[in-house]
């Protein structure tokens, strides 16, 4: 994950080691030293997530064309399964960049999680979804993560009914699904690779939000 990369080089730059002291440090040092380093990675990623393409949103809509307009779960749901299946992890080649949307959809999907986490939020943006990247960071590793907003919290009960007819291959009642809650009690559900729309969230300790506009902030699990 690039942002572990570029946290680690920051802190061996102002001698403070590795992020070990960043998930222990004070709420006021650790997000002088988050905004620091996320000015720069969030623009890189809002950079890449180019969902106004015509090959992303052309893409975009060949995929969801099993469910009819207007934007609803089960299309976000066609496009996180596709590419989750036709994405291959490579692992971060470079750190000077992310592999834009467009790039992906003209030349195959492959790299890192940051590339998948992109392609994921530009698709589901190009359809209307409103989406974000989750930064998640724990003490010696890191990983970047799409989710897309769901609303208010009776909207949860219906989607998880989705969800566990959808994914009925599961064979069970009703899927575990995994939210977080944002400061206005609205939900966001999780678009990770592999599993399903809603699948268990990366363990971390310090999760950090970028949105489409650039902005970022910090963020804690409910």
């Amino acid at each position: 994950m690039k942002v572990v990369f570029i946290l680690s080089k920051f802190f061996e730059r102002i001698g403070m080691g590795t992020l070990n002291l960043l998930v222990s440090a004070p709420y006021f040092i650790r997000t002088t030293y988050i905004t620091a380093v996320m000015s720069g990675f969030s623009r890189m990623l809002v950079d890449a997530m180019d969902y106004r393409d015509s090959a992303v949103r052309g893409y975009a809509q060949e995929t969801i064309s099993a469910f009819p307009e207007p934007y609803n779960i089960g299309q976000v749901c066609l496009i996180h399964d596709r590419v989750s299946k036709e994405f291959v992890y490579t692992g971060a080649v470079a750190i000077e960049g992310v592999r834009s949307a467009r790039e992906q959809v003209l030349n195959g999907f492959n790299g890192d999680c940051e590339d998948y986490a992109v392609l994921v939020c530009a698709l589901v943006r190009a359809i209307g979804g409103s989406v974000r990247l989750i930064c998640a960071l724990s003490s010696d590793s890191g990983h970047v993560y799409p989710e897309v907003f769901i609303g208010d919290r009776g909207k949860i009960d219906a989607i998880a009914d989705f969800l566990s007819k959808f994914y009925k291959e599961w064979s069970v009642d009703v899927l575990p699904i995994y939210l977080h809650r944002d400061p206005n009690n609205k939900y966001w559900i999780n678009l990770d690779m592999g599993g399903y729309v809603g699948w268990e969230l990366y363990h971390s300790t310090i999760e950090i939000a970028v949105y489409p506009n650039g902005n970022y902030n910090e963020i804690y699990k409910s």
